[in-house]
């Protein structure tokens, strides 16, 4: 794009290059560079994770689900929903690109029925639902799902009562923080290459204006390593900044609650 407003990885290693004042030509590719255009590299995709990280729940993370309940079984792993619904692109598994599920979101309805028989479901924590529908004869209770749970050991999901039949269930869920790595990466692309919805056909948008994010929490990390506190500060007033719009923008609201009497 251009220094002025940076869109790939190279961009953003070139005007990172420029801010810092790191000496030699300004690079032409991000990879087969000396140690000192390397680490400027790496700092630029760990700083993308790290934004990543630090709000999981941004809404350019968020995707959505649907997948086939079927008669008689309650719990199911990451890897059967995502492969049998809406596979990744290029050979990814789950593990690469899962993060979390938005169970607040969750929706069952009546396979033959469709969507006119759709009713949300209601999330609640994993020892409650073992608790209530894991015990006795309750195991074998069975009908239209109510509860859903996260499971403790690999994100499964666990649905009680029982399924009585064959139903959809659709829920949300947020993308795995991913790194830049080509030359050509955009913090969109990264994302969309390694999970598209074919489901639904969409894919994550990270606007623009966050990349400067990226080259500022870079500049950082080298003010810190190079002991250039200039450097630091500028990375760091400029980070702030932008960081307080992604907030206002891409993350939810914090809602109060309601009286207590």
């Amino acid at each position: 794009m251009s220094l002025l407003h940076p869109l790939t990885f190279l961009d953003m290693l070139q005007r990172l290059h420029l801010e810092t004042g790191t000496s030699g030509t300004s690079p032409s590719a991000v990879s087969g560079q000396a140690d000192q255009i390397t680490r400027l590299a790496m700092w630029l995709s760990s700083a993308w994770v790290d934004i990543q990280r630090e709000s999981p729940d941004a809404s350019f993370l968020r995707q959505s689900i649907s997948f086939a309940l079927s008669n008689g079984v309650y719990a199911y792993s990451p890897q059967t929903i995502f492969t049998g619904s809406a596979p990744a692109t290029n050979g990814y598994t789950v593990d690469d690109y899962f993060g979390h599920w938005k169970l607040d979101t969750a929706r069952v309805y009546t396979t033959a029925s469709g969507t006119n028989d759709e009713f949300p479901i209601e999330e609640i924590e994993y020892d409650l639902w073992r608790d209530q529908y894991l015990l006795g004869a309750l195991r074998n209770s069975r009908t239209r799902p109510i509860v859903v749970a996260d499971g403790p050991l690999g994100h499964e999901l666990f649905f009680g009562p029982v399924p009585n039949g064959n139903y959809t269930m659709s829920t949300d869920f947020f993308l795995s923080p991913q790194p830049l790595i080509e030359d050509t990466d955009t913090p969109s692309g990264v994302l969309n290459k390694i999970f598209y919805n074919n489901l639904v056909g969409t894919g994550f948008l990270v606007p623009v204006q966050y990349n400067m994010m990226v080259v500022y929490k870079a500049m950082m990390d080298y003010g810190a390593y190079e002991g250039a506190p200039e450097v630091y500060n500028r990375g760091e007033l400029g980070y702030n900044k932008i960081s307080k719009q992604l907030k206002m923008k891409e993350r939810p609201v914090v809602k109060t609650g309601g009286p207590l009497a």
